[in-house]
């Protein structure tokens, strides 16, 4: 392993001492070789030493390189990497995993698109994507919308993370394995590696189309020229004809960039299986019997476009190319190979994008201010976390909360803080079954299938109002509470698109129906006479504010009880609306109180 000192000045200053270096060797050449030219050409023994120093320059060159990469990840490790991401390709292994779950089974266990949206996930996962390659990113991806219910699996999990904070060393050879994979722009690997693969073509073909040439060939050897040249160019047009029938039909559905990343990826893997530590070896077990099955695929892959001659020979090359079907003869194997072992493939790309994904996850948990492992216990009926806080927010304020066999109902004015409280628990519920990982001082509950309704809108393109789209949302969460996993249903502002008589009879009945049915529903809402028929049922908290003309103050902190005061005109006074308007919503308001 490199220094532990390295700056970046201090690279820098190796770098310009390498070309400074290369510099001089090749003004050294150049005038040994001109000496030999002009003078004698025993000069020429002269690159018995300096062939040596460009040898020393090479591995002067990869120990920069090695200590380059080094720097860069010392540099990203515990803090946010900002670039642009594509959630259209990340998410790509998601989709095609999902698709195979649902074909075989009834319910998923995985976080539907509407609860993935309503909690702003997409940002979630940018704030910890630390991984350094496509696998890596991809699987993160995966794991977020795929909670798991198995404490076992969890705790595997968490041991990885703790060991990669602990260990500077294995974390550091570990990533610069992994950095060498790199990212593949459009993760078309998935699609080569999940996508039904066209059947190769008959290799009997291949041996008849070799026919040809191969008579040319025996004839010129007898000279006899005019018959020669009728076979070559015989099968010249034919194999011709074969080329572009195969390359049209196979190189544009298998895109030879993503067969050459899946090389590297069988060489990241099989490096990975080098690196000594206690903590991979359930890992390293199941790549040591996958490489072995698919090392002759990436020894194939190199032969799939051959570095063409340089120069005037060029043009020789692209003849024997075509005559000799070189290109998709290789191809042809390499696509067997590939439908044979896709399966072995598939699980190679999970197995390493699983390691890169936790090293990525140890990095977030350095950048917190402070986190906690989640503890699930059987006997828990509800949900505790104490400090808790949202992932997204600068400068957060923390709050604390129990639930047992009740639900909670959360009051409070505009902007006083339920949404985020709500997203709070959702984010934090998503990743301590995730990633063992809770913004919190302590979490401990039972395991949740999580459902949300918060970001409704009208759907215009499918004719939907408001209150039938929530209604529909509501609908899924009532038949999910009697799947195979326990509920946690978090909704904002209940039926709020509908006239408050209907909306307070049926939002009523939808939370009493899940608590009878044992679900877990914190529901934030305006409406004070609904929580305040719910008591029974339902614990009520709220957040409070002060709005004056002046400014807002708002202290985003969770209290016991029902809110006692609403903002709704103070801010309209905030935004400095006319007069007329705000004190006759007041005197309005004082008359239906009086009421």
């Amino acid at each position: 392993m490199p220094d532990n000192k390295i700056s970046r000045r201090g690279l820098t200053n190796r770098r310009r001492i390498l070309v400074l270096a290369l510099c001089l060797l090749i003004i050294l050449s150049i005038l040994v070789l001109f000496r030999a030219i002009k003078n004698n050409i025993y000069w020429l023994s002269g690159f018995l030493f300096i062939i040596p120093l460009y040898f020393i320059l090479a591995r002067s060159y990869l120990h920069y390189r090695r200590m380059k990469n080094l720097f860069r990840l010392r540099q990203n490790w515990g803090q946010r990497v900002r670039r642009e991401r594509n959630f259209n390709y990340i998410r790509l292994l998601f989709d095609k995993l999902q698709a195979e779950y649902t074909i075989t089974t009834k319910e998923s266990p995985y976080i539907d698109e509407e609860t993935w949206q309503d909690l702003n996930l997409d940002e979630v996962f940018a704030r910890l994507d630390n991984t350094q390659t496509t696998a890596g990113e991809t699987v993160l991806y995966h794991m977020l919308r795929n909670p798991l219910f198995n404490k076992k699996d969890l705790l595997k999990r968490d041991r990885i993370i703790k060991e990669f904070q602990l260990n500077q060393e294995f974390r550091e050879r570990l990533g610069l394995e992994l950095q060498q994979l790199k990212r593949q722009y459009d993760n078309s690997l998935v699609e080569l590696l999940w996508n039904e693969l066209p059947a190769p073509s008959p290799f009997g073909l291949f041996l008849n189309l070799l026919v040809l040439p191969s008579i040319a060939i025996i004839i010129s050897f007898f000279f006899l020229g005019g018959m020669a040249l009728f076979f070559l160019s015989l099968a010249l047009m034919i194999n011709s004809a074969v080329n572009h029938f195969f390359k049209k039909r196979y190189f544009n559905k298998l895109p030879t960039h993503s067969i050459k990343y899946l090389s590297s990826l069988i060489k990241t893997a099989d490096n990975i299986i080098k690196i000594e530590n206690p903590v991979l070896e359930e890992y390293q077990a199941e790549l040591r019997v996958l490489i072995p099955q698919v090392r002759k695929l990436r020894a194939k892959v190199s032969n799939i476009i051959p570095k063409s001659v340089k120069g005037e020979l060029d043009f020789l090359y692209e003849y024997l190319n075509i005559l000799f079907l070189i290109e998709i003869r290789n191809f042809n194997s390499v696509l067997r190979l590939l439908q044979e072992k896709q399966e072995v493939l598939q699980r190679v790309f999970i197995l390493v994008g699983e390691i890169d994904a936790l090293l990525a996850i140890a990095s977030y948990r350095e950048s917190l201010t402070y986190y906690c492992v989640p503890e699930f216990r059987e006997e828990d009926d509800g949900l505790r976390v104490e400090d808790v806080y949202h992932p997204l927010l600068e400068d957060p304020v923390a709050n604390s909360i129990e639930i047992k066999d009740r639900g909670l109902i959360i009051t409070g004015s505009n902007m006083a803080g339920k949404s985020t409280f709500l997203r709070t628990i959702g984010v934090n519920t998503l990743l301590a079954q995730s990633i063992a990982t809770c913004l919190a001082t302590s979490y401990r509950g039972k395991m949740f299938k999580v459902f949300t309704s918060i970001s409704r809108t009208d759907n215009i393109l499918q004719g939907k109002s408001f209150y039938f789209a929530e209604a529909e949302r509501l609908l899924e969460m009532l038949n999910a509470v009697r799947g195979e996993f326990p509920a946690l249903c978090i909704v904002d502002e209940l039926l709020s698109g509908t006239n408050s008589a209907e909306r307070l009879a049926a939002a009523e009945g939808i939370l009493d129906y899940l608590y009878e049915n044992n679900v877990l529903a914190i529901v934030a809402t305006h409406d004070l006479e609904l929580a305040e028929r719910l008591q029974a049922s339902y614990d009520t908290y709220h957040f409070t504010d002060k709005v004056s003309k002046d400014g807002l103050d708002f202290d985003y902190k969770l209290k016991k009880g029902i809110a006692v005061s609403s903002n709704a005109i103070k801010l309209l006074e905030y935004l400095g609306y006319p007069e007329e308007i705000t004190e006759a919503a007041i005197k309005r308001i004082s008359l239906i109180d009086k009421k």
